[in-house]
């Protein structure tokens, strides 16, 4: 699933999507937060450069303001709890531009039975912030990303390392787990790749590593 609030957004997934004929992914045009209603979703001065970047409105001062040089969109908030019911969650990703505190609220009844179990977002602010709290509260540990040559680190928040990227955390209510998959070197994508197997006359080809079964037999949700 893939929660995105802008119009112009929205429908470039809507359109991928359908390129893409096995895919299942489902796209809810809204904006995710704490409460179900209406917000306003403010566009930067550069959007068209930056098109991943508007932001819900933290407070009304902005919207539709003749200085602010800002595109506003009203737009429909959902919570994430009411769009998941009781189902768990492998991968969710926020990029939502400083609204992580009230996306999470929204999804607390989910967060609190550990359904959702792997959480990326960022973060300009170190730990503790009132995101990690509340993700420790509910049972998750957070790591640090860190950017190497031969791939991705994680470490305790306090040895986050200094880069020009937005600083990126992980939260999993499984470390031992998240721990195991990113401790070998190297980036996968740059290995060789096995043969595929296929069967004496069976036709029909093997799968070429343990992750590419994992990645697809994992439940995923984008969240934005």
């Amino acid at each position: 699933m893939r929660v995105e609030p802008h119009p112009r957004t929205a429908d470039r997934l809507r359109a991928n999507v359908r390129r893409w004929p096995r895919s299942s992914v489902c796209v809810e045009e809204a904006g995710a937060s704490n409460a179900v209603g209406l917000a306003h979703l403010l566009e930067p001065v550069d959007f068209a450069r930056k098109t991943g970047t508007p932001q819900i409105a933290r407070s009304r001062a902005v919207t539709g303001h003749p200085d602010s040089g800002r595109r506003a969109h009203e737009v429909r908030t959902v919570r994430l709890d009411d769009l998941l019911g009781d189902q768990a969650v492998g991968v969710v990703k926020l990029d939502v531009e400083g609204h992580e505190l009230a996306v999470l609220e929204g999804a607390r009844n989910a967060l609190e039975q550990r359904r959702m179990r792997d959480i990326f977002f960022e973060s300009h602010d170190d730990p503790p912030t009132p995101v990690t709290n509340l993700l420790e509260q509910c049972g998750h540990q957070i790591f640090a990303i860190n950017q190497r040559f031969r791939g991705p680190a994680l470490a305790v928040p306090q040895m986050r390392e200094r880069d020009w990227d937005a600083p990126m955390y992980l939260a999993t209510v499984d470390p031992d787990r998240a721990k195991a998959l990113i401790a070998p070197d190297g980036w996968r994508c740059l290995r060789p790749r096995a043969a595929p197997w296929r069967g004496s006359g069976s036709g029909q080809s093997g799968v070429t590593s343990p992750g590419a079964r994992a990645a697809w037999s994992t439940p995923e949700a984008g969240v934005r």
